[in-house]
Parts: structure tokens; C-alpha cells; sequence
């Protein structure tokens, strides 16, 4: 009996890689379990991979602001799927984690902080002042302290089970971009105890939700096109109306009754979401690159079109968009986000561009090649 549980002791050390493990003298085999590790990496699961809905809070899972492991490099820090802007601080999401940039001076930022995480950041929210939502794919919502004595302190996370895309703020709630599964509404106020409080499951692929007016949402549902959502019950979100865009939605912003899709190989696409049980479309304008994200500046609208950089479309006439300008980003154009006259720019490899289009028909740059 000592012999045999001796070599069954010596079978589990050598098995596992680091892991907590536990064997039992009786012979019962030992589970071993495989901890995530901080390192990063793309943990953005397919349709395939996501398992059915579970809701997990964790809370209180604090730990100081990390060092970037020596197997990430400078480059993963700066490449850079999303930019978040809150007072003068501009939150950026990349594929190690998370940089905090000091930007008092846009043309000089200055990084003071950064929390390393187990996934690919793919989307930011801002869930009140002080605490920002990181959704990192499979790995679900980090939420992150901005407000602390040591910026970037994890505190708390929520397993969504889908692959988290963009995140949105819906007045006291966030909206989730879930994937197959469609959209998520959380609560994520206290950071002890996120809560998933409604779910819509979608026909197609989610990668954007974001709302339009106080009972509406708005959903980029990949090939299955734009569907808008009554969201009067964040409890139970139902299906309104659906539009087929005749490409795959990415991305989807809104003005007055006119929603405008990133429609990837198909350009931008303007749609009349005023009857929201029958949205109708309007117009579309081809782009030279696949559309990937937008953002309404007044009567133009922005596009990030990937290494053909920003496009600024003429957008005073939905149903007869025109190419106002085009900007060339220091990298592949991922996501905009627009600040008062100043667009920031995910711009991957790049890190984040600045653009100022107080002209919109004359962009000029701020900042450019960050991060290189």
C-alpha cells in the first residue's frame, strides 16, 4: 500500500505544470486544475468555443498594479484595440491589459499606471467615476480602479461564458457585446458583487450594443445585420425590429432617427430606425478598406477602416453619404473614440493616434505613433 501511494504521489507532481494538486492515499485519482496566468495573450473565443450562460461574481479580487511580464513585450503593451477617455486620463485597452495615459497635454502623454490581464482587452467602459470595465473575451469583465492611491487595481470580475467584444454605458447599467450570445446587461456598480441582470440571445454574431435613446439599443449582429432592441426592462430585452445590411455589422452609432453601421467589406451603411419594429435602409458609402468601427461628429460621421486609417464621411444627407477626408493612422485604424473636437484613435501596433478635426473636412494630428 505505501508503494503504491508513494508512485501515485510521484505520478501527480510530475503530471501537473505549477498547479495546485491534491492526491488521495486511497487511491482516487487527483484533479488537477490549470490556473490563467497574467501573461496575456488573445482570449477572444469563437462561437465554437463559448460555453452556455453562467453568472459568476467575483468580488474583491484585488491585486496592485502589475509589472509587465518580461515574456510581454513593450510592443503587445501599446497595441491598442480601445481607447477610453474620462477627465484627462485616456484608458487604453490592449493585449496585455490595461495603460493609463496622462493626457493634460494630448500631444504628450504620459503614462502612470497599467494593470496587467489574462486577456486581450477588447472593449472599455467608464461604470462610474473612478471605475472602469474591462471586457477581455472568454475571460469575462475586469473591473479596474482608476480612483485609488495605485491606479489600475483590479477589483473585481464578472464571467459573462460568451467573449466579451465592446462594452457600453446604459445609465446606471453597461451593455456587453457577448458574442453568439448575444447582449449582456450587468450591473457593475459594486465591484464585490457584479451582476448579470438581463440577457438577449442573438441570431447572429454580437460585436457592439449600444443604446439610442432611454428604451432602445442598438445591435451590430454581424451577418445577421442591425437589430434594435426594446431595453425598457433591462431584465428582459426583447427584439424589435431586425435589418439586413447585406454585410457584417461591426460597429453602430446613431443620430436623431438614423442609426450608421461599420458593415466590415461593405462600407458604412445609414439606416431609419425611427420605426424601430421596421428599421429601413437609407444609404451606403463604400470605403477603401473593411469598416471596422464609427462615431458620429454632428453631421459627419467617423470610420475606422483599418490601415487605410480614418475616413471622415459627409453624413448632412444619410441616404447620399460622400468621403469628406481620409486620415492615415500610424497603423491599422481599429476603434475611434471622439472627445469633444479630437478623435482618438485605437490604432493597434501604433498605440493611439490623436486627430483634431475641428475641420472635419481638414483632420490634423495631435499625436501620432504612439507607442512606436
Amino acid at each position: 500500500m505505501r508503494q503504491t501511494t508513494l508512485l501515485l504521489i510521484v505520478t501527480v507532481l510530475l503530471g501537473c505544470n505549477g498547479t495546485m494538486h491534491s492526491a488521495s492515499t486511497s487511491g482516487a485519482a487527483a484533479e488537477v486544475r490549470a490556473v490563467p496566468s497574467d501573461a496575456g495573450g488573445d482570449a477572444v473565443a469563437t462561437p465554437a468555443d463559448a460555453e452556455p450562460p453562467r453568472r459568476v461574481g467575483q468580488g474583491a479580487t484585488a491585486s496592485p498594479t502589475a509589472p509587465v511580464p518580461q515574456e510581454s513585450s513593450a510592443e503587445l503593451l501599446q497595441r491598442t484595440s480601445d481607447v477610453l477617455i474620462t477627465g484627462t486620463l485616456a484608458v487604453r485597452g490592449t493585449e496585455v491589459g490595461v495603460v493609463m495615459d496622462s493626457i493634460e497635454d494630448p500631444s504628450r502623454p504620459r503614462q502612470i499606471g497599467s494593470s496587467v490581464l489574462p486577456g486581450s482587452v477588447n472593449g472599455l467602459a467608464l461604470v462610474r467615476d473612478g471605475l472602469v470595465a474591462a471586457g477581455c473575451g472568454a475571460e469575462g469583465i475586469f473591473l479596474i480602479d482608476l480612483a485609488g492611491r495605485v491606479p489600475g487595481l483590479r477589483v473585481g470580475l464578472l464571467d459573462t461564458a460568451g467573449a466579451v467584444w465592446r462594452l457600453e454605458r446604459l445609465g446606471d447599467h453597461v451593455l456587453a457585446a457577448d458574442g453568439h450570445l448575444g447582449v449582456m446587461v450587468a450591473d457593475l456598480r459594486d465591484p464585490a458583487h457584479p451582476l448579470v441582470v438581463g440577457r438577449w440571445r442573438s441570431q447572429g454574431y454580437v460585436m457592439h450594443a449600444v443604446a439610442h435613446g432611454p428604451d432602445l439599443v442598438l445591435v451590430a449582429e454581424g451577418r445577421s445585420g442591425l437589430a434594435v432592441l426594446d431595453i425598457s426592462d433591462p431584465s428582459a430585452p426583447r427584439l424589435l425590429g431586425r435589418l439586413d445590411t447585406d454585410g457584417e455589422a461591426r460597429s453602430v452609432a446613431s443620430r436623431d432617427d438614423v442609426a450608421f453601421v461599420a458593415d466590415f467589406h461593405h462600407g458604412v451603411v445609414s439606416a431609419d430606425v425611427s420605426d424601430p419594429a421596421s428599421p429601413r435602409l437609407l444609404g451606403r458609402l463604400d470605403t477603401t478598406e473593411s469598416a471596422r468601427d464609427v462615431e458620429v461628429l454632428g453631421q459627419y460621421v467617423a470610420v475606422a477602416i483599418g490601415r487605410d486609417g480614418v475616413a471622415i464621411v459627409d453624413a448632412s444627407d444619410p441616404s447620399a453619404m460622400t468621403l469628406a477626408a481620409r486620415y492615415p493612422t500610424s497603423a491599422s485604424a481599429v476603434r475611434i473614440t471622439a472627445h469633444g473636437t479630437r478623435l482618438f484613435v485605437a490604432a493597434d501596433s501604433g498605440g493611439m493616434d490623436v486627430i483634431d478635426v475641428a475641420d472635419p473636412r481638414s483632420p490634423r494630428p495631435v499625436l501620432a505613433a504612439r507607442g512606436r
